[in-house]
């Protein structure tokens, strides 16, 4: 759900450079009045870019590609430079609704060069924002960061608040799609200090926009609440379905991490209250993203990825066939508009709801086409990366431009003698640098493309792996016990068919549980604390109603939200649920409890029950503790064993980092 969140703020900042729906209509009847009595002059291309402005995102884009070519030919005619401009950011954006990143990539390049020939600074920060923008939309994240912080600077020496918050507020978003989280707090913090009140609606209800955005991702829902709920009534006020669609998504993000957050404190009364908030302002939300919604890539991809986040919503509080019901809505619409990421995402969520239904043959051949699409993703990606070789070539090819002008420059200045003399330097030189540039390029790209080929192949193997290892041993099984199933029929043993039956039926609740705890562990969407602590929450109950044990867990409040580590994560995970398995199985208590203590910057990990107790010493000789010790060292904890016949404590020691 992560994911979507992002991109549907990403998406937002970006519709709301257009006026309010509530004046448009009369505006585009006025302008097009003034259109037809107007020759092909400056004020005949003013009004051409404030009507494709109005229309760029509620009407055929044919049509607007045809008012944009109109408006930079007569600009060009009539060497109208800011007339030429505004044609080109409304085309940039034309290109960013159909989805079409690269040819909007291209069309800010433009804009670049034309807004560096008039030094115009303001234009200068828009077009290298443009570059930033579509390449973050590309996965190219290095290069988009490189332009956004450039648009950046320009912004604050020309001390533009607005752009300044709403440029930062980009930049830690594109931290978060690389997990770099700790850069993206830094940047909506320092966003959310420039600005101590909401900036005037009629005018800046966009950078309020991010400003909410902003202080929901570092977990203040309360301010972000507050800010969304003035933006909203600001929408309601000026009837800004748009915009209200996106308000919808937003409150039921916030509500929704709020229920979490309440459950997690055994608050189940306030938990439900924001469970059933969440739920109707993610259904307000689909109601408005399908009035708002036309034929571009845009408004088709963020109605599909609302459905995507409510399935997810739906199927954690356990509504499967209404989650079903979203994610084939989901999947029909990211096919439609070609966002591998959510259409990966909708069959990787139907591959759980057939695991869960028992129906394992279309698990299987979801959770296929979930990796299938994942990896066109990858791969769209590493192609994405390689236009950064190219745009670092240009910009050098560029800098060693202007140096040859320079040299030239100078040369003119001296004498005759020293001209030829510095001549033949500046071309040695010239000579030098392009073999060194040449060598250096190819030596980065073969660099560069074994890295993320072996990056790749390393995290295939280890999921390669951990599936051998978890999920190998248990088909195997299975195969033998159907082979000797099908011989005990034959000769018409009834028990012993069904003992192998049960064996089977067993082998299988056991590997399903087993890849469940795989894909839990890899996924992005689980690496906090509070997550983990969830899980293992949730296995001690199932367990322990088997022995009729009561469960009860303490956590710190402080550290809920806390980022771990992918290998720590899975460590702790497997340690305690194997100190659970333990203690339902052996103890023989009625008290399980799962505490988390904080000391500084070290988390304690304990599982204790009131059983009999237990020798360590003779324990050891098992596999049990040794495993244990194994994933204590991993990650350079310290495990701890106490047991009498009170009863037995296991404690995991672990560092913060």
């Amino acid at each position: 759900m992560k994911t979507s969140i992002l991109k549907l703020f990403f998406t937002c900042s970006l519709l709301f450079f257009s006026p309010t729906i509530f004046t448009q209509k009369l505006m585009i009847d006025s302008l097009r009045s003034v259109l037809k009595l107007q020759k092909d002059d400056t004020g005949k291309v003013n009004t051409i870019n404030a009507l494709t402005t109005l229309k760029i995102d509620q009407t055929d884009s044919t049509e607007v590609a045809f008012l944009i070519d109109r408006a930079i030919t007569i600009s060009k005619k009539n060497d109208f430079r800011k007339g030429e401009l505004s044609a080109l950011k409304n085309l940039i954006r034309l290109y960013g609704l159909r989805g079409e990143y690269e040819n909007a990539v291209a069309q800010a390049m433009k804009l670049l060069q034309l807004s560096e020939k008039i030094k115009d600074r303001k234009e200068i920060a828009a077009a290298y924002f443009g570059i930033g923008v579509n390449y973050s939309f590309m996965s190219n994240y290095p290069v988009a960061l490189k332009n956004l912080f450039l648009s950046l600077q320009n912004s604050e020496e020309l001390r533009d608040s607005a752009n300044i918050i709403n440029t930062l507020i980009e930049i830690g978003r594109a931290f978060n799609y690389q997990g770099d989280y700790a850069n993206e707090r830094k940047h909506n913090l320092n966003a959310i200090r420039y600005v101590n009140r909401p900036l005037p609606d009629s005018i800046y209800s966009r950078y309020n926009l991010s400003i909410a955005y902003a202080l929901f991702r570092i977990g203040d829902y309360k301010t972000a609440y507050d800010w969304l709920n003035r933006i909203q009534q600001y929408h309601y006020k000026i009837g800004d379905t748009k915009g209200l669609a996106h308000d919808f998504t937003q409150l039921a993000y916030i509500f929704d991490r709020w229920c979490d957050s309440m459950m997690v404190l055994k608050d189940v009364k306030q938990g439900k209250e924001y469970y059933s908030k969440s739920l109707w302002n993610f259904e307000k939300a689909v109601d408005y993203f399908k009035k708002v919604t036309n034929c571009t890539t845009t408004g088709k991809g963020n109605l599909g990825a609302i459905y995507g986040d409510l399935g997810s919503f739906r199927m954690k509080h356990k509504f499967f066939k209404e989650a079903r019901s979203c994610f084939e809505k989901s999947l029909e619409l990211s096919k439609e508009t070609g966002w591998f990421e959510n259409i990966a995402k909708a069959y990787h969520n139907l591959y759980l709801l057939d695991s869960t239904d028992g129906n394992f043959k279309k698990a299987l051949s979801n959770f296929k086409l979930s990796v299938l699409y994942a990896d066109s993703s990858v791969n769209r990606e590493i192609l994405a990366k390689s236009e950064n070789v190219k745009l670092e070539y240009e910009a050098s090819k560029r800098q060693g431009e202007i140096e040859v002008l320079s040299a030239q420059n100078k040369m003119q200045t001296a004498l005759a003698k020293q001209q030829a003399q510095r001549k033949n330097f500046a071309y040695l030189g010239i000579g030098f640098i392009v073999l060194a540039g040449g060598y250096g390029f190819y030596r980065f790209r073969k660099i560069k493309a074994l890295q993320n080929q072996q990056a790749l192949m390393n995290e295939r193997l280890r999921i390669s792996r951990e599936l051998h290892d978890e999920v190998g041993a248990t088909l195997s099984g299975i195969a033998m016990y159907s082979h000797l199933t099908k011989e005990q029929i034959k000769i018409g043993s009834t028990v012993e068919v069904a003992q192998s039956l049960n064996i089977m039926q067993q082998s299988a609740g056991e590997m399903i549980n087993k890849l469940n705890d795989i894909v839990w562990l890899v996924s992005p969407d689980n690496d906090s604390l509070k997550r983990l602590l969830l899980r293992l929450e949730e296995y001690a109950t199932d367990m322990a109603i088997i022995k009729s044990m009561q469960v009860k867990m303490t956590v710190p409040v402080p550290f809920i939200e806390h980022e771990l580590p992918v290998e720590h994560r899975r460590n702790i995970y497997l340690f305690c649920k194997e100190a659970i398995n333990n203690a339902v199985k052996y103890s023989d208590g009625d008290l399980l409890e799962l505490n988390v203590k904080q000391n500084g910057s070290i988390l304690v990990f304990f599982v204790v029950d009131n059983g009999r107790g237990f020798d360590p010493q003779k324990t050891k000789r098992g596999n049990g503790l040794r495993n244990m010790q194994q994933r204590a060292n991993e990650m350079n904890a310290v495990l701890k064993v106490q047991s009498n016949e009170h009863g037995s404590s296991l404690s995991l020691q672990y560092k913060i980092t």
